[in-house]
C-alpha cells in the first residue's frame, strides 16, 4: 500500500521524539520518502513507559504520515474503560491509521487483531499470509475473546470494575515499591512494573515474576518485570514487595540492611562504571 515507507520504532521518551523530528526533517528536505509510516509501541513491555501519543499524532499530521500503533500491552489495561492509550489520552481513534493488538494478554485467549478503515482491512484479508493460509479461529477461543470484551465493556454486570481495580492495584504497587526505595521504571499508570535488580539472582524464590538480564537489557540494568492484575489483592502485593525487600537487602549471612543503603550502594557502583 505504501510506495515508500520509513518505519520508526518509538522508544517513548523525549530524546527519541527530538531525534525523530530531526530524522523526519532530513528525510523530507532531501525528498528521500514519498509515503511515511510511523510505527510505535503503546506501552513498552520492558520499560513500562506509555507512548507520548499526542506528540506522535502531531508529527503524523505535520508530515502527512500514516500511524501504526501496537496496543499489545495497553489494550484492556490502560484507559478508563481499557480501550488503550488512545482513550488514556482522550484522543480520536481516527488519528491512528492502524490499531494492532493481541488477544493473548488482557483477553486470555489466542490470536490478535488489526483495526482500521475498511479499505485497509479488506486489503489485509486478501493479501496477508496469516489471513489467506491460516485456519479459522476455533469457537472456544472466539467465545473467550467475546466474553473478555463484554467484561471490559461492563456488559457482564461488573460495571467495568476490573479495569478500575487494575488501575488501583498498579498505582498502589508502584507507590509501595517507590516508598521502599526501589528504582522502578515506567509511567505511574502502567501495569508493567520493571524493578531494577542489578543482580538477577537476588530475587525471592516464591515469587512468580519474569527476570530479564543481559543481553536483553544493558548489563547494568537487569530487572524483574512485574505484571499487575486486577485479581491481585493488597495482601498479595504487600507480600511480594516485602519478600523482594528482604531478599534484596540481606547479605550472605542473612543480616538485613536498609533498602535505601543498598539502593545507594548499587547506584554508586553503577556510576563508577562510567566516571
Amino acid at each position: 500500500m505504501f510506495k515508500y515507507f520509513l518505519a520508526i520504532f518509538i522508544c517513548l521518551n523525549s530524546k527519541i521524539i527530538l531525534l525523530l523530528y530531526s530524522l523526519l526533517e532530513d528525510a523530507c528536505r532531501e525528498k528521500k520518502i514519498q509515503d511515511l509510516l510511523l510505527i510505535c509501541d503503546s506501552l513498552h513491555s520492558m520499560e513500562g513507559s506509555i507512548v507520548q501519543l499526542p506528540e506522535i499524532v502531531s508529527l503524523k499530521k505535520k508530515y502527512k504520515a500514516y500511524l501504526y500503533l501496537d496496543e499489545a500491552h495497553s489494550i484492556g489495561a490502560v484507559g478508563a474503560t481499557g480501550r488503550g492509550v488512545v482513550e488514556y489520552f482522550g484522543m480520536n481513534p481516527d488519528d491512528v491509521d492502524v490499531l494492532m493488538g493481541t488477544f493473548t494478554k488482557s483477553f486470555g485467549a489466542a490470536g490478535g487483531y488489526i483495526a482500521g478503515k475498511k479499505g485497509l482491512v479488506d486489503f489485509l484479508r486478501t493479501h496477508s499470509h496469516s489471513a489467506v493460509y491460516a485456519t479459522s479461529m476455533c469457537p472456544p477461543v472466539a467465545e473467550q475473546i467475546i466474553r473478555a470484551m463484554k467484561c471490559l465493556m461492563g456488559l457482564d454486570g461488573t460495571t467495568q470494575g476490573k479495569v478500575r481495580q487494575l488501575g488501583k492495584n498498579t498505582r498502589y504497587f508502584r507507590r509501595r515499591l517507590h516508598e521502599m526505595g526501589f528504582i522502578i521504571y515506567g509511567n505511574d499508570d502502567s501495569p508493567v512494573v520493571p524493578l531494577l535488580l542489578y543482580m538477577p539472582g537476588k530475587i525471592g524464590k516464591n515469587i512468580g515474576v519474569v527476570v530479564v538480564g543481559f543481553p536483553a537489557t544493558p548489563i547494568t540494568e537487569s530487572r524483574a518485570r512485574f505484571c499487575v492484575s486486577a485479581a491481585h489483592t493488597r495482601e498479595m502485593l504487600d507480600t511480594v514487595s516485602t519478600d523482594v525487600l528482604l531478599k534484596l537487602t540481606s547479605d550472605a549471612k542473612g543480616v538485613g540492611r536498609s533498602c535505601v543503603s543498598v539502593t545507594l550502594n548499587l547506584s554508586i557502583s553503577f556510576l563508577h562504571l562510567f566516571f
